[in-house]
C-alpha cells in the first residue's frame, strides 16, 4: 500500500524579504516558501515552494529573475513576477546544490548573456568563497577563494556585473575583508572595529559605503570617500575608514539597510532602529515584532522611506519612516503661556481648554502664533470636558457645582450637581447631556437646556463599593449602562436600576478603570494595572473573557477602534505611546512627563492625531498636521497573532475541526485551516496566563490549558472564539512549578474530569462542572516524584485508566474507576508501572482497542518508541500486558511527540522528522509508511485529525513554528 505525506501551510519566522524591481510586489520567505505580496493592497497574490527542503535566509530580486538562498541551496526563479497583474504561473525553479553554506548570492543582471538565458550568478559561501553559476548550463564559470580562508558568519556582494563585483567578507575573527572575486583572492582592505561576531554586511548602492552589525549590538557604518559608481579597482583603492559607530540595541543585531533616512537595523530585541547618518544619533525605534528577533528588513526601491521587516513571530511590517521618526520626536510647538500650572485638560479638532490651579479657564487655539484667551473663575474648578464642536465647555468644581460655558467662555448656565462634593470627572456625553461623577459615590446624567437655562436630573446610579468614584462609563446598546470605578471594579446597571446588577470586583485590581467601551456585545476596559479587559455575557452572566498586557506599557488611559482596530493610549514612565493592538506596533511614542501630568488626546485616524501635555504653566502640543508630507500608516501584510516563542502544544478540536496551541509566549491561539488554500489564519489569541502554556486538552464542553504555577484554565470555543469560563491556580504554587501534560475525559452527567501531572510528580484530579467551575477532587503520585512528562486516557463505560510518563523512562498506569466513583483519591496506588525508556518519556499517547484492551505507545529521549499492550478482566481490572519491540532508532534525535489514530502512529522529533508508522493486523508491530522533514524546528507537538471520508489524516507540527501535512494511503 502506496503511502504520502505532503506538506502544506507552514507557519514561522520570516527569513528573507525583498521588493520587487518597481516595489509594487514584496516577497516574503517562510520555511522553504516564498509568498508574494500586493504592496498597495498588503494581499497575498501567490505563493510557490521554492526549494525542496530547508529555509530560505536571502534573495536577490532583478526584473525577471530571483535567486534564493538558504543552507547549501540556491533557487532561481525565472519569470519572476514584478507586479500584482504578472501571470505567477509561468514561473518556474532552477535548483543547484553548492558544496558549503550560502552567506550570499547575487544575480548578474548587467552582464550580457544569450537570448532567453537567465543571468549568472554570483554565490557567496562560508569558507571565503566565490563561484560564479550559469543556471542555464548548471556550469560553474568562475570560481576563485579569498587567500585568507577564514571561516564566515556574513558576506556582502556587490556589483551587476563580473567586471564589477565587489567582496566583504565578515570572519570569526571579527575583520571585515574587501576583496575583488575577478582578481587574485588577495584581500585588498582589512577593517575592524566590531567586538563581535557578524551578520550583516550591506553595500550601499553606489558601493562607496558599507554597513556592518554585529553580535556586539553595535551598527557600523564605513565609507571610502569616493562618489558616484567606480570600478572594484578604484573602490578598493581607497581606504573605507569609520563614519560612525551605533549602540541602542539590546541584543544582537541580525540585519541592516541603507534607507533614505539614514541606516535601519533589524535586531533580536524585536525592534528596529533608524539611524541618521549625519549625527548617528537612533532617531526612531520601531516596535511592532513581539517578544523577539526581527530577522530581515527590505527597502522600497522608488520610495526608500518606506521599509518592510521581517520577524520571528511569522509577522510582515510595512512601515513609512517619514511618519514615526515624526511620531518619536515630533517638533513640540509651545503654545503661549497660560501663567499657572494647568491642572486639566481638553482637546478639540482646533483648541485646547484647561483649567489652572489659579482659578482660571484658557482657550487656546492650536494654531501657530494664535493667542489664548481667559477667563477668571470664583471658583475652585477640578474637572474639565469640551463637546466635539467646540460648541460647548463643562466645568467641575470641588463643592459639587457644574458650569457650563460657551466656546467665547462666556457663563450660560450652573447647577449644584452633588451636594457639597467635589466633582471629579464631568463628561459631555452629547451637545444636551452631561454625566458627573463624585465622590459621593454618585453618576448622575444630566439633560440641558441652553437655551432655557434649565437642567434635569435623568438617572442616578451608586458605586457599590465603598470609597470607590466612578472613573469611567459606556452605554450599551439597549441604554444599559457600564462603569468603571477608582477601585478597579466594573459595574453593570439596566435602564431601570440604580444600583448595578452585575460587579466584576477587581476587574483591573485596585488600579482605576481608565476607559470603557462597549461593542459588539462586549465591553473593552483599561485600567492603570496596564491590562486590556474583555468582558461578554456567558450563560446569562458578565463574565471577563479575557485579558491582556499591553508590552511596553504601565498604565493605560483609553481604548477605541479604528475600523477593525482595536487601539490603546496609555504611558510608560514619562513616555506616551498609542498601540495598534490588532497589528501589534506602536503608533506614537512620545515624551510627556507620566500619566500624572495634565494631557489631553484627540486621535482623527491613523495619521492624524493630536497630543497637549501640561507643563508647568506651559501646554505643549505634539500635532501630526504639522508633518506636511503625506504618509502611510504601518501595516501587516502577513502573518499576525502567531506564537512569537515555541509552541508547546496543539489540539484539533474535534467539533470545528479548528486547530488550538500554547506556547512559551503565555499566549493561547485559535487557527482556522483552509484546506483548500492551504492556509493557516490564527482567528483569535489570548494572554490570561502569566507564564508559559505547556499542555492542552479538549473535550466536547472545554479547552483546557495549563502551564506555569500548575496553573489550569477552562475555556469554551463559542462562534471561533474563546471564552474565559474559570481558572485554577494553587495560591501557594511557586513560579517554577509547572503542569506538563494534561488528560481530559467527559462524563456521563456532563462534567469533565481532567488530569494535570506536574514538575513535582504529582497528579492533579479536576472536575469541571457544567458552568465551568473547578473542583479538586484529589492530588496523587508515585514516591519517586519525577516530573511528569505525558498522560493518557482510556475511558470505556464507566472503566478510567490514567498512564503517565516521567523523566525517569518509566510509565506508570492508574486504576481510576472507583476513585472517580468515590470522589477519593488518597489510597489510590499504581496499578503498573514498567520502564519503557533509558531516559525521559517525553510523549505518550493511548489507543482503545475496543471495550476490554488499549495500547500505550511512547516516545523518548532514547529516540525509540516503545509499545505496550494492556488486556482488561471483566470487573475492569488488569489482566494481562504484553511488550512488544517497539521501533529502536525511530528519530535521528529525541521524540518529543506522539499521536496513535485509527491504524497509524505519528511521531515528532527534534530532528525536525514527521513520520508516520503503520500498525499490522493484530496491532502489535509498526512498519514505516512515510516521512517529511518539516520546516518546524524543535517539534514539541503534535495535532492529528481524521477526514470525514476517512480518506486523509491532517496532521500539525508545532514547535518554533508550524506545519500542516497531509497523510494519504492508496
Amino acid at each position: 500500500m502506496a503511502a504520502h505525506l505532503e506538506k502544506h501551510a507552514a507557519v514561522g519566522a520570516v527569513t528573507a524579504l525583498h521588493f520587487s524591481p518597481d516595489g509594487s510586489l514584496l516577497y516574503a520567505c517562510v520555511g522553504s516558501t516564498v509568498y508574494f505580496y500586493d504592496t498597495a493592497t498588503g494581499c497575498q497574490v501567490h505563493a510557490l515552494t521554492a526549494m525542496r527542503n530547508g529555509t530560505v535566509h536571502g534573495l536577490d530580486v532583478a526584473d525577471p529573475v530571483a535567486a534564493l538562498f538558504g543552507q547549501k541551496m540556491l533557487a532561481v526563479l525565472a519569470h519572476a513576477p514584478s507586479s500584482p497583474a504578472d501571470d505567477m504561473r509561468r514561473m518556474h525553479v532552477v535548483q543547484k546544490e553548492f558544496p558549503d553554506w550560502i552567506l550570499d548570492a547575487r544575480l548578474l543582471s548587467n552582464e550580457p548573456t544569450a537570448a532567453g538565458a537567465l543571468p549568472l550568478v554570483a554565490v557567496g559561501m562560508a569558507h571565503n568563497l566565490v563561484h560564479v553559476w550559469n543556471p542555464t548550463t548548471d556550469a560553474i564559470v568562475h570560481s576563485v577563494r579569498c587567500s585568507e580562508r577564514s571561516i564566515l558568519y556574513a558576506m556582502g556582494l556587490y556589483g551587476r556585473s563580473l567586471d564589477s563585483l565587489v567582496v566583504a567578507a565578515g570572519t570569526v575573527f571579527q575583520h571585515i575583508l574587501l576583496w575583488n572575486p575577478m582578481g587574485d583572492g588577495q584581500p585588498v582592505q582589512r577593517l575592524h572595529q566590531h567586538d563581535g561576531v557578524l551578520f550583516k554586511l550591506q553595500w550601499s548602492d553606489d558601493g562607496q559605503r558599507l554597513a556592518s552589525v554585529s553580535d556586539d549590538r553595535s551598527v557600523q557604518l564605513w565609507a571610502n570617500g569616493s562618489t558616484g559608481v567606480t570600478s572594484p579597482t578604484t573602490t578598493l583603492s581607497r581606504p573605507f575608514e569609520s563614519v560612525f559607530r551605533g549602540w541602542g540595541h539590546t541584543a544582537r543585531i541580525w540585519d541592516v539597510k541603507f534607507t533614505s533616512l539614514g541606516l535601519v537595523t533589524a535586531s533580536e530585541d524585536a525592534t528596529c532602529k533608524l539611524w541618521d547618518l549625519s549625527t548617528s544619533q537612533c532617531v526612531a525605534t520601531l516596535h511592532g515584532h513581539t517578544d523577539v528577533n526581527v530577522w530581515r528588513l527590505a527597502v522600497h526601491p522608488s520610495q526608500p522611506h518606506l521599509i518592510a521587516s521581517g520577524g520571528g513571530d511569522n509577522a510582515v511590517k510595512t512601515w513609512d519612516l517619514r511618519l514615526h521618526v515624526f511620531n518619536q520626536a515630533p517638533p513640540a510647538v509651545t503654545l503661549p503661556s497660560v501663567h499657572a500650572t494647568v491642572r486639566a485638560m481638553a482637546m478639540t479638532k482646533t483648541h485646547v481648554y484647561a483649567i489652572t490651579d489659579k482659578s482660571t479657564l484658557v482657550a487656546q487655539a492650536l494654531a501657530v502664533g494664535a493667542a489664548p484667551s481667559s477667563v477668571a473663575l470664583t471658583y475652585n474648578a477640578c474637572s474639565l470636558d469640551t463637546s466635539d464642536d467646540d460648541g460647548v465647555i463643562a466645568v467641575g468644581d470641588v463643592r459639587g457645582v457644574v458650569h457650563i460655558y460657551d466656546a467665547q467662555l462666556q457663563s450660560l448656565l450652573e447647577w449644584q450637581a452633588h451636594a457639597t462634593s467635589r466633582v471629579l470627572y464631568v463628561w459631555l456625553h452629547a451637545p444636551n447631556r452631561v454625566l458627573t461623577s463624585s465622590v459621593d459615590m454618585h453618576l448622575h446624567e444630566w439633560a440641558l437646556d441652553v437655551t432655557t437655562k434649565t437642567v434635569t436630573l435623568l438617572r442616578s446610579v451608586t458605586s457599590r463599593t465603598p470609597k470607590a468614584c466612578v472613573s469611567s462609563y459606556a452605554f450599551t446598546d439597549d441604554a444599559g449602562l457600564w462603569t468603571g470605578d477608582s477601585r478597579g471594579n466594573l459595574a453593570y446597571y439596566t435602564a431601570q436600576s440604580s444600583s448595578p446588577t452585575h460587579v466584576l470586583a477587581h476587574a483591573h485590581g485596585d488600579d482605576i478603570v481608565s476607559s470603557v467601551l462597549w461593542r459588539d456585545n462586549k465591553l473593552y476596559s483599561t485600567g492603570h494595572d496596564g491590562y486590556l479587559t474583555v468582558t461578554e455575557r456567558v450563560n446569562g452572566v458578565f463574565a471577563i473573557t479575557r485579558k491582556q498586557s499591553i508590552k511596553g506599557l504601565a498604565t493605560l488611559k483609553r481604548v477605541w477602534f479604528e475600523g477593525d482596530d482595536l487601539l490603546v493610549f496609555g504611558f510608560h514612565a514619562k513616555t506616551a505611546h498609542i498601540v495598534n493592538v490588532s497589528q501589534s506596533f506602536r503608533r506614537v511614542s512620545v515624551t510627556t512627563g507620566g500619566w500624572r501630568s495634565p494631557h489631553a488626546l484627540r486621535v482623527a485616524c491613523a495619521t492624524d492625531h493630536a497630543l497637549c501635555v501640561g507643563q508647568k504653566d506651559t501646554i505643549l502640543l505634539h500635532a501630526s498636521s504639522s508633518l506636511l508630507e503625506a504618509t502611510r500608516p504601518t501595516t501587516s501584510v502577513h502573518g499576525q497573532m502567531h506564537h512569537s516563542k515555541t509552541a508547546c502544544c496543539v489540539e484539533w478540536d474535534p467539533v470545528t475541526k479548528l486547530l488550538l496551541t500554547g506556547g512559551e509566549d503565555n499566549a493561547l491561539k485559535v487557527y482556522a485551516y483552509d484546506t483548500q488554500r492551504q492556509v493557516l489564519d490564527c482567528i483569535d489569541s489570548v494572554s490570561m496566563h502569566t507564564t508559559n502554556i505547556r499542555a492542552l486538552a479538549v473535550t466536547d464542553n472545554y479547552v483546557l490549558s495549563a502551564g506555569g504555577k500548575q496553573s489550569v484554565h477552562v475555556w469554551r470555543l463559542h462562534e471561533k472564539r474563546l471564552q474565559h469560563v474559570g481558572e485554577h491556580t494553587p495560591s501557594d504554587a511557586p513560579q517554577d512549578q509547572r503542569i506538563l501534560a494534561l488528560a481530559a475525559t467527559q462524563l456521563g452527567d456532563g462534567h469533565t474530569l481532567a488530569f494535570a501531572g506536574s514538575s513535582e510528580g504529582a497528579v492533579t484530579a479536576l472536575l469541571i462542572d457544567t458552568a465551568g467551575h473547578i473542583h479538586v477532587a484529589g492530588v496523587f503520585g508515585t514516591s519517586t516524584q519525577k516530573p511528569i512528562l505525558s498522560c493518557g486516557l482510556y475511558h470505556e463505560a464507566n472503566t478510567l485508566y490514567l498512564a503517565t510518563g516521567a523523566t525517569d523512562g518509566k510509565v506508570v498506569l492508574w486504576h481510576l474507576t472507583d476513585a472517580v466513583a468515590t470522589s477519593n483519591y488518597t489510597a489510590l496506588t499504581p496499578a503498573y508501572v514498567y520502564t519503557a525508556h533509558d531516559m525521559g518519556v517525553n510523549c505518550l499517547s493511548v489507543l482503545a482497542d475496543g471495550p476490554s484492551r488499549f495500547h500505550i505507545v511512547t516516545g523518548g529521549d532514547d529516540q525509540c518508541i516503545a509499545h505496550a499492550t494492556l488486556t482488561l478482566a471483566s470487573d475492569g481490572g488488569l489482566a494481562e500486558t504484553t511488550h512488544h519491540a517497539g521501533v529502536r532508532n525511530a528519530s535521528a534525535s529525541a521524540l518529543k511527540a506522539i499521536r496513535c489514530v485509527g491504524n497509524v502512529v505519528v511521531a515528532g522529533g527534534y530532528d525536525q522528522r514527521v513520520t508516520v508508522w503503520r500498525w499490522n493486523d493484530s496491532r502489535s508491530a509498526l512498519k514505516w509508511a512515510a516521512a517529511a522533514l518539516s520546516e518546524t524546528a524543535d517539534i514539541a507537538g503534535l495535532g492529528v485529525y481524521e477526514a470525514l471520508d476517512a480518506t486523509a489524516l491532517q496532521i500539525v507540527a508545532v514547535g518554533k513554528g508550524l506545519q500542516v501535512c497531509t497523510f494519504t494511503e492508496e
